[in-house]
């Protein structure tokens, strides 16, 4: 059986722009799999120049939360999941 390949996106943040790491992993487990995996993997840079913030973030395959959350709700109010498809 062939492993599941999971696509990551690295990404360089000045520390003004931290991701809070917690509410990442919150909205995950909220949301499942409409909500991207973060990982902080530390810092890079010299003393004398800004140092950038590193992360993986995984690439989704299907819309992102917010993309859900943004479409208009139905006559009920209800956001359908069954409008997410792969």
């Amino acid at each position: 059986m062939a492993a599941k390949k999971v696509s990551k996106i690295a990404q360089f943040r000045f520390n003004e722009s931290k991701i809070d790491i917690y509410v990442a992993q919150l909205a995950k487990a909220i949301h499942g799999d409409v909500a991207a995996e973060t990982e902080y993997h530390g810092e890079i840079g010299h003393e004398a120049d800004p140092r950038l913030d590193v992360y993986t973030i995984q690439k989704l395959l299907r819309p992102s939360a917010i993309l859900h959350l943004s479409r208009p709700a139905q006559e009920d109010g209800s956001h359908p999941s069954s409008t997410l498809q792969p």
